[in-house]
C-alpha cells in the first residue's frame, strides 16, 4: 500500500495590495518571510515551491488532506505572526488554501488544476478560507469568541 499524498495550494489574500501600498521591496520581503516559515515547518519528505506570484504549493507525503489542513492552519497563524511582526502590526496577513488528496496515478498538473478551481471562488467567499477535497471551510485563526476577528464556520 502506498503512502497517502496531499497537495496544498496556498493563495495569499490581497497580495497585490501589498505591492501597491508598500512597494516591491516589501512584497519580496513578505515572500521571503513566508518561505522561511514554511521551510521551518516542512518535513524532509515534503516538497514546497512558489507556483505563482501569490501562490505556493506544498506536497505532503504520508499525509491525507485533513491532516494537511491542520498543518496549513498552523502555517497560516505562523505566517501572519511573522509578517505582522516584520510590518509592525500594519498588515493582517491571510491565506486561502485548497488541499486535495492525491489519487494514485494522477499527474501533478491535473491535481494542481483541480486544486486551483475552488481558489477561483475564494475571493467571493472572503479571506482566510480553505477547501479540503473541494469542501469549503473557514479558518478561525487565533481569535476568541469576544475578539473582533472571530468568525463562525460558514
Amino acid at each position: 500500500m502506498k503512502a497517502p499524498v496531499a497537495l496544498a495550494v496556498l493563495q495569499f489574500d490581497w497580495f497585490h495590495s501589498i505591492t501597491e501600498k508598500w512597494g516591491q521591496v516589501t512584497s519580496d520581503m513578505v515572500v521571503r518571510e513566508i518561505s522561511d516559515v514554511v521551510r521551518k515547518w516542512k518535513r524532509d519528505s515534503d516538497v514546497f515551491g512558489r507556483v505563482g506570484e501569490d501562490r505556493f504549493a506544498i506536497i505532503f507525503v504520508g499525509v491525507k488532506a485533513v491532516s494537511a489542513q491542520a498543518i496549513v492552519n498552523t502555517l497560516r497563524d505562523e505566517i501572519d505572526e511573522a509578517c505582522n511582526e516584520r510590518m509592525s502590526g500594519l498588515l493582517k496577513f491571510t491565506i486561502s488554501s485548497s488541499i486535495l488528496d492525491a489519487q494514485s496515478g494522477t499527474l501533478l498538473g491535473t491535481l494542481m488544476r483541480k486544486a486551483l478551481i475552488p481558489l477561483g471562488r475564494a475571493g467571493k467567499l472572503g479571506a482566510n478560507i480553505s477547501f479540503v477535497n473541494g469542501v469549503y471551510e473557514q479558518h478561525l485563526g487565533l481569535g476568541a469568541a469576544n475578539d473582533a476577528t472571530f468568525m463562525a464556520h460558514g
